[in-house]
């Protein structure tokens, strides 16, 4: 994620945090709320408390923090309305609505669709896959529904604030773990070989081949890339979803 993608979402996710947490302190409140300066203190008519959560409570919905995963049974009316209507969520070769859902999770078209299960049963195993993956509208917003949702915006926060310095050479530590899950050995041929793709990739910076003027190595940037590459087992490669080879 670049610098200004990783603060944008930071911005975001503050966003939403300080809103739930407004939310929270005017939904909890029995005692009434006060507001202050360094010379006043002054507590809010109920009035005027009412009407402040009223627009907070729309700012918390309109952030989509009032959506919740979607229950097992509604998840099941809802397939089972598409299951007999379907239909409804098709018109000139245009499929739409929970029908598209279905067509593109399981890969089948909507001839295909209503030829083997049109007015059948949705299975448990499509219907849990359909409450996990949709999200409905929480009508009552309760304190424990905030709570929830505060402790997952801490959770993304904390996720996307740096910690300490950034690694250096990510790029290139990363690239050869992949190239070592397929096959890369620290052979000079190989590694030349790794070199030529970091350099082609743009991952090696001017900076660095300048250095290799002064080097009396006859092969800098094997060594170069031996280095970076015995650096690259501190690390971990986790991929996101599987690579397209």
């Amino acid at each position: 994620m670049s610098e200004s993608a990783r603060k944008n979402c930071l911005d975001s996710l503050q966003k939403k945090l300080d809103i739930a947490n407004s939310l929270m302190i005017l939904r909890a409140d029995t005692n009434g709320i006060n507001i202050s300066n360094a010379k006043q203190k002054y507590r809010l008519p109920s009035f005027i408390k009412d009407q402040i959560e009223a627009e907070v409570e729309k700012l918390y919905r309109l952030y989509g923090l009032d959506l919740v995963p979607m229950l097992y049974e509604e998840a099941k009316d809802i397939l089972n309305t598409a299951f007999s209507y379907p239909e409804y969520d098709y018109s000139v070769e245009e499929v739409t609505g929970t029908t598209k859902w279905i067509c593109d999770n399981y890969g089948v078209s909507f001839s295909e669709f209503m030829d083997h299960f049109y007015k059948s049963t949705p299975p448990d195993n499509v219907i849990e896959t359909f409450a996990e993956e949709n999200l409905t509208v929480c009508e009552n917003i309760t304190l424990e529904q905030i709570q929830t949702v505060i402790n997952d915006l801490q959770e993304g926060i904390k996720r996307y604030n740096k910690k300490g310095r950034p690694i250096k050479n990510i790029q290139s530590h990363a690239a050869l773990l992949v190239l070592e899950k397929y096959g890369l050995q620290a052979t000079n041929k190989q590694l030349k070989t790794a070199y030529e793709c970091l350099e082609y990739w743009g991952f090696i910076e001017d900076e660095v081949k300048k250095g290799w003027t002064n080097i009396c190595n006859k092969y800098p940037e094997i060594q170069y890339v031996k280095a970076l590459f015995k650096e690259s087992k501190k690390y971990k490669l986790i991929f996101a979803k599987p690579l397209p080879f």
